[in-house]
C-alpha cells in the first residue's frame, strides 16, 4: 500500500460518546488490520482483477449477520448489495462484487457512487481505497434497520434512565436461557418478550420452575407455569404471556393493555431491568435495578440486555413491549395491542390451570387428563347430564373436585363409559354460583 492512513473506522453511532466504543458499528480499513476486539465479523473485499491494492481491504460489521463478500455475482438465498464502482476499467471486473448478510438479518444497505445518503435515514461509512485512481473517495456504504423489526444481542445503555419504584406490577423475568423484565397484566398473568421465552408455547402446566420466575415490584416471586408466545422474531409480533402459579397480592394493580400501537413523536415511559449506566454497555445479562426513562417514540435509544420483554406506557397504559435496540435511530417495540392478545389474556384469566390457591371465583378444581383446570357450575352439570346417555363419550379419568354448589363426579373407565351413579349426587336447589 503506496499510503499509511491506517484504519478508516466509521462507526454507526448513536447519540452519546459511549457509542464510539467496540461494542458496535461497521467499518472500512485499509491497511489489513481489523478493529480491535470481539464484536466485529470483518471480510477480504478483494477485487482479484483490480491491481489497486484492494487485496489489503476490510469491511467489518456487528457479529450475527453472516456477512460474506463476493466477487462472481449474489450469494444464493443471502440478501446482498451491489458495490461498484462506475469509473473502473472494464477489466478490473467492478460490476459483479457484492456484499452480502443473510436474509433475516435486520438491516436494510445501501450502496452509494456519489457521497454518504443523508436525507433516507441511513448512516454510512466510507469505502476508500487512495491508491485506486478510479474516484473511490466519494463511496459509502450506508446502513438502516428497517422499522419495526430488528434484533441485536448488543444493545445500547439505559440513558437518561433513572431508578424507580413505580409501577410494581413491572418485574422481573428470570429462566434458564433469560432475564428479562414483565409487567402484571391479570392477577396472574404477565406479558413479556416472545425471544424472553424462545418463542415457546406450553400445552401443559409445569410447576417445578423450569420455565423461570417473575418477580414484582414488592418483592412478591411467583412460578412461571406455562408461556404462550405469540411471535417467532424480535419486532412487531415479539409478545408472549406467562401464567404464574397463583394470584399476586392485591397490593399489586395489573397494568391494562392499550388499544392502539403509539405513533412516531408519542412521548412514552421505557421500563425494565437492564444495565444502569454506559460502564455495563457490553453486558449481556440485565441488571437487578428497574429503571425507567421518559422518551420519544420513534427517537428513543434507551434499551439494554434485561430490558426487553419490559413495558411501553402511555397515559397508564401498555402500548408497546421492549423487543431489542436499535444501533443507531431508535429502538424497537412489539404491540400488544392486538385483539389477538388481549383476548387470550382474557382466556386465560378464566382458562389457566388451577394453582396452590384454586380457581377463581364460580370455577370448580377439575383433574383432567393429567392437567388440572378450572370448570364452571355449568359445564359440571353438562358433565353429568351427558353421562345419562349411553352414547355419551365422557373423556377417561375426569375428576370434578368441586365447590360448595357443584357436583363431585368421577369417570375412571372407558373413553364412553358412564359416569357412575353411585358416586354422583345431585346439585342443590339453589346453585351458588353460575348454574340456574
Amino acid at each position: 500500500m503506496q499510503v499509511a492512513v491506517g484504519t478508516l473506522l466509521a462507526l454507526l453511532a448513536t447519540h452519546s460518546s459511549a457509542d464510539t466504543n467496540k461494542c458496535w458499528g461497521f467499518a472500512f480499513t485499509n491497511d489489513n488490520k481489523p478493529p480491535s476486539g470481539d464484536d466485529y465479523e470483518c471480510v477480504s473485499v478483494d477485487e482479484p482483477s483490480d491491481p489497486d491494492t484492494w487485496s489489503d481491504n476490510q469491511f467489518c460489521a456487528p457479529k450475527g449477520i453472516g456477512l460474506r463478500w463476493s466477487f462472481g455475482g449474489p450469494i444464493k438465498g443471502m440478501k446482498c448489495t451491489p458495490i461498484q464502482e462506475d469509473a473502473e476499467p472494464e477489466d478490473h471486473h467492478w460490476r459483479d462484487n457484492y456484499i452480502c448478510i443473510e436474509r433475516d438479518a435486520q438491516w436494510d444497505l445501501k450502496w452509494s457512487m456519489t457521497g454518504p445518503i443523508e436525507n433516507e435515514g441511513y448512516k454510512c461509512v466510507p469505502w476508500r481505497e487512495p491508491a485506486d485512481e478510479h474516484t473511490w473517495h466519494d463511496n459509502y456504504l450506508c446502513a438502516k434497520p428497517p422499522r419495526p423489526i430488528a434484533t441485536m444481542t448488543q444493545q445500547l445503555p439505559l440513558k437518561g434512565g433513572a431508578t424507580t419504584s413505580d409501577e410494581p406490577a413491572v418485574g422481573k423475568f428470570l429462566s434458564v436461557s433469560s432475564r428479562c423484565t414483565a409487567t402484571l397484566v391479570a392477577p396472574r398473568v404477565a406479558l413479556t418478550a416472545a425471544h424472553c421465552v424462545d418463542y415457546q408455547s406450553d400445552t401443559k402446566s409445569d410447576t417445578t420452575g423450569t420455565h423461570g420466575t417473575v418477580t414484582l415490584g414488592s418483592g412478591a416471586t411467583r412460578t412461571v407455569i406455562q408461556r404462550r408466545a405469540f411471535g417467532s422474531a424480535t419486532g412487531e409480533s415479539d409478545v408472549a404471556l406467562l401464567v404464574l402459579d397463583k394470584a399476586c397480592p392485591k397490593t399489586i394493580t395489573p397494568i391494562s393493555i392499550g388499544s392502539a400501537f403509539p405513533a412516531d413523536g408519542t412521548l412514552i415511559r421505557i421500563f425494565g431491568f437492564g444495565c444502569t449506566s454506559e460502564s455495563t454497555t457490553c453486558q449481556r445479562t440485565g441488571g437487578d435495578t428497574k429503571q425507567v426513562v421518559t422518551a420519544t417514540m420513534g427517537e428513543s435509544a434507551s434499551l439494554c440486555p434485561g430490558d426487553s420483554g419490559g413495558p411501553v406506557i402511555v397515559d397508564g397504559k401498555i402500548v408497546g413491549v421492549n423487543s431489542a435496540a436499535k444501533w443507531f435511530g431508535g429502538d424497537v417495540f412489539a404491540n400488544p395491542t392486538t385483539a389477538t392478545l388481549q383476548n387470550e389474556v382474557k382466556a386465560l384469566g378464566k382458562e389457566f390451570p388451577c394453582g396452590s390457591n384454586g380457581c377463581p371465583d364460580g370455577m370448580a378444581k377439575c383433574d383432567f387428563q393429567g392437567g388440572r383446570q378450572c370448570m364452571t357450575v355449568r359445564s359440571c352439570q353438562i358433565l353429568i347430564s351427558m353421562s345419562k346417555r349411553d352414547d355419551a363419550c365422557i373423556p377417561p379419568r375426569v375428576l370434578c373436585q368441586c365447590e360448595d354448589g357443584f357436583m363431585a363426579c368421577e369417570d375412571r373407565g372407558s373413553q364412553c363409559s358412564v359416569l357412575c351413579t353411585t358416586r354422583r349426587r345431585p346439585l342443590p336447589k339453589k346453585m351458588t354460583a353460575d348454574g340456574e
